[in-house]
């Protein structure tokens, strides 16, 4: 099994990052997520059930949550305590760019994309770095979250249309 989660750890390691920096807003907070949820599964504390890669993903989301909870409850006791809007969610570059004009230009979509899915509620910004990041499919998605795979189909494509508007009110005010 440890090959198996090397590989999907290759393949998926930034999606699996991403999800869990998204639920706590912290780098180290979910780098600790990820490695929690590997060493749980080296370890053979837990026994996967249905498609190894979702069942990663929903547990980097539990141990995401997980971490969340502890550092809330260590810090006053409140896991709202976590949840600020003073940290980046997610950010993305395109490292393939050549050209300084497309550098500039990549870096500033990366900023608008990053800014306007921070502004999505977090089951909302789990699903579409699940998909788009992840490249899970929606039966993948249900079992990471516990919703079905039809739920989310109709949440992401709610989803997508809500980015779209935000994205087009965005670059009309550049």
């Amino acid at each position: 099994m440890r090959e198996q989660l090397q590989n999907i750890y290759g393949i998926h390691r930034q999606a699996l990052y991403s999800l869990a920096l998204t639920i706590t807003q912290c780098q180290a907070m979910a780098e600790d997520a990820v490695h929690d949820a590997f060493l749980r599964m080296c370890s053979g504390r837990t026994t996967p059930s249905g498609d190894l890669v979702s069942y990663l993903f929903a547990c980097v989301r539990n141990a995401a949550l997980d971490q969340r909870r502890k550092h809330a409850l260590q810090k006053n006791g409140s896991v709202n305590s976590v949840l600020g809007s003073s940290s980046p969610l997610v950010t993305w570059t395109d490292q393939s760019a050549d050209s300084p004009l497309n550098v500039a230009v990549s870096s500033e979509r990366s900023r608008i994309l990053a800014e306007t899915l921070n502004t999505l509620d977090e089951a909302s910004r789990e699903i579409v770095i699940m998909k788009v990041y992840g490249d899970l499919t929606f039966q993948e998605i249900g079992q990471a979250t516990g919703t079905s795979p039809k739920t989310v189909e109709s949440r992401y494509r709610r989803i997508l249309t809500i980015l779209d508007a935000k994205l087009r009110h965005q670059m009309g005010d550049q």
